[in-house]
């Protein structure tokens, strides 16, 4: 497509109109139709080398596999097909048609196959995931599939490798099906919580949601090649894109009402919303503020008071969600959405009545524009809602190496588009090799060190701490301190802590600290790793130092409050928790405002806050903690157990958590607490008297 517009004049109508070749009708015609038929044996062939392995793993039918592939074969090569019948009924088009054709199978092959393929590693994609093992949660799964009449998927476990583990679980792989949980959805879930979630993703098996989603590449190529027989080649793609953002989204929206709403069938309305508003409550984008409403509006998942609101409108009277929804903010969230279905409504139109009438070069340019804007609004309002953890996250990983390559790879991609406004085909050519070029470079940069880094990180996925000591052992250069990586080596003193050796994590962290005092990783967990070891002095001091490198990071401040608690301060310490209050409003930080409102007598505000903190993290190690401690002191001693244990359920499935410290201090309390033995009468009778003994 690149090379073909470069070849045209540099005149703008020229280039938005283009001159159709001629050819034999009859010619054209039988080399786009065998295009499209070895096209699709192909890629026949090709899905199914990439779904035999998937197939096998889950016990599969490899007929199925055949015939999944075949179909996904024939969704890929769907657009050359309607270029090749353009090409038959227009032969005067046939280049263009053709043309884009063959780009658009490559790109729907890509996207289809990956419907066969099992889910791996994201950092590591030669990696499947493991496979669950719990018996107790399998034998769930298989309960629920027959209970919707489904035939029980193989389940992979994702493990997150942090001590605040995401909710998430998908489905996938279409001709065997494969559900995929993330280890928070089993650690910080309640069971039926966790089966509400899976009956949600089960419900995507029975609606024939992956099929749909399967389709839609496919169906944004197909609106293209029909458009580049009335419209230019540019115009024609972003009406096509901006076709299929509105219909992605709107389909996507009626597949999860749906599946919400067979979850609920299946495990009951209370359940499903309760699990629900959880795995919200955990999610990266908020549920309240403006830039939430507009995300919302554009995302092609509903908001949580939308859904939870169409399970309450649909529960029966006996099953009613104890649940508070306001009305008002459901009803803004319906409006908003309604004004950008509107906005791409008319924006398509505007497209499509620019593409059908004559237009000069400058309308079609500006309508491309606005066409292109509508386009990536949702993602770029999906980066907006992160932006403040993505700079956080980026603030805290200063001084790594390895940013050149990504500069290379943004300077290399503006090259062919700053190149176009010379008008200089040569200058295009030349600007489209040295992009080219600049990803290459970018993609092989340090790719050695790379593969280190996906190595270690996927060993601590996994948890296999030994492994990460024998990469750095067999790579010391790397390491090494002083010249080595920041991130190998804090991933090293993480699997050190986590394999028990707090002494040497320590150390590394300290001397990482020292050489790298941009790198607020290390001070971040080295705050944890004194906390955990009752070194309340220096985790106030190091907290502090940090702190006044990242004034805006909350972390910190929150890190400092738990010190100066250790240490008794507790005006002090309230002090450093309300300044973490003012930058965010977070689960940790409510629950560590309970356990000061408790040490200051006020029991009212301790229970209201832990209640809040429970809503907003839940499942959080250090919050079930603080809910733990506040039961020992408030509650009854049948709760405070209760609560205890859950602890050290949590802590004992996650060794990133590290909450030595809070367990020991939990059991002090529970032992001081439980009610002395008593001691038999017949061995009172023998204990020598107190002059016996003199």
């Amino acid at each position: 497509m690149i090379l073909w517009a470069v070849q045209e004049p540099v005149d703008l109508s020229t280039l938005f109109h283009q001159p159709a070749p001629v050819g034999e009708p009859v010619a054209w015609f039988i080399v786009a139709w065998f295009l499209v038929v070895v096209g699709w044996f192909v890629l026949l062939l090709v899905n199914v080398a990439v779904g035999i392995g998937p197939t096998a793993d889950a016990r599969g039918s490899r007929w199925r596999l055949v015939w999944v592939s075949g179909c996904l074969a024939a969704l890929a090569v769907l657009p050359l097909g309607v270029a090749a019948a353009g090409a038959t009924w227009r032969p005067e088009s046939v280049e263009p048609l053709l043309s884009a054709g063959l780009v658009w199978l490559l790109i729907t092959a890509f996207t289809t196959h990956r419907y066969l393929k099992a889910v791996r590693f994201r950092h590591d994609q030669r990696q499947a995931l493991p496979l669950v093992t719990d018996p107790v949660f399998l034998a769930r799964i298989a309960e629920l599939s027959a209970k919707m009449k489904l035939a029980p998927p193989l389940t992979r476990l994702w493990p997150s490798g942090s001590g605040s583990p995401a909710t998430m679980a998908f489905m996938g792989t279409l001709q065997a099906p494969q559900l995929t949980v993330t280890d928070g959805l089993l650690q910080r879930l309640s069971p039926t919580e966790r089966d509400a979630i899976v009956a949600h993703e089960l419900g995507h098996l029975a609606n024939h949601s992956l099929w749909l989603y399967a389709a839609m590449t496919p169906l944004l190529a197909v609106t293209h090649v029909q458009l580049m027989s009335v419209t230019s080649s540019w115009l024609g793609v972003a009406i096509a894109w901006t076709f299929y953002i509105g219909v992605f989204r709107i389909v996507s929206r009626r597949l999860e009402y749906d599946c919400d709403l067979r979850a609920a069938r299946a495990i009951g309305f209370r359940e499903t919303v309760a699990a629900l508003a959880k795995v919200h409550a955990m999610h990266s984008i908020s549920n309240t503020g403006r830039l939430s409403l507009l995300v919302y509006a554009t995302a092609s998942h509903p908001s949580r008071d939308a859904r939870l609101a169409v399970l309450c409108a649909k529960a029966p009277p006996d099953d009613g969600p104890q649940v508070e929804i306001s009305a008002t903010t459901v009803a803004a969230r319906h409006r908003m959405s309604l004004v950008a279905l509107l906005i791409w409504l008319a924006s398509l139109g505007l497209g499509l009545f620019t593409a059908l009438r004559p237009s000069s070069p400058p309308a079609e340019l500006l309508v491309f524009l606005w066409l292109s804007l509508i386009s990536i609004a949702p993602y770029t309002l999906l980066v907006l809602a992160q932006w403040s953890q993505l700079r956080l996250n980026a603030r805290r990983m200063k001084g790594t190496t390895g940013r050149l390559p990504m500069v290379i790879l943004a300077i290399s991609v503006w090259f062919p588009i700053l190149a176009f406004f010379t008008r200089d085909p040569t200058t295009i050519q030349l600007s489209t090799i040295l992009a080219v070029v600049g990803c290459l470079v970018s993609l092989l940069w340090n790719n050695s060190l790379r593969l280190l880094q996906t190595q270690v990180i996927t060993a601590l996925s996994t948890l296999n701490f030994p492994q990460v000591i024998t990469l750095a052992r067999n790579n010391p250069r790397r390491f090494a301190a002083k010249t080595g990586d920041a991130k190998l080596r804090y991933n090293l003193a993480l699997a050190r802590a986590g394999m028990g050796d707090f002494h040497q994590a320590s150390a590394d962290l300290e001397a990482l600290w020292q050489e790298r005092p941009q790198f607020l990783l290390a001070p971040l967990l080295l705050c944890n790793l004194y906390l955990d070891g009752d070194h309340h002095e220096r985790a106030l001091e190091l907290a502090t130092a940090a702190g006044q490198k990242a004034p805006s990071d909350p972390a910190f401040e929150l890190l400092r409050s738990r010190a100066l608690r250790g240490l008794g301060k507790t005006a002090e310490a309230q002090a450093a928790c309300d300044r973490a209050a003012e930058l965010v409003t977070d689960g940790n930080i409510l629950a560590l405002s309970a356990l000061l409102a408790c040490d200051q007598g006020d029991e009212v505000s301790a229970r209201s806050l832990i209640q809040r903190a429970e809503e907003a993290a839940p499942g959080e190690g250090f919050m079930l903690a603080a809910r733990a401690e506040l039961a020992l002191r408030l509650d009854s001693l049948e709760s405070a157990q209760a609560a205890v244990e859950s602890v050290k359920t949590v802590k004992k499935a996650n060794p990133f958590l590290f909450l030595n410290s809070e367990l020991a201090h939990l059991d002090r309390l529970l032992t001081a607490r439980l009610p002395a033995p008593e001691v038999p009468m017949e061995v009172v009778e023998f204990l020598p008297t107190t002059d016996a003994l003199a």
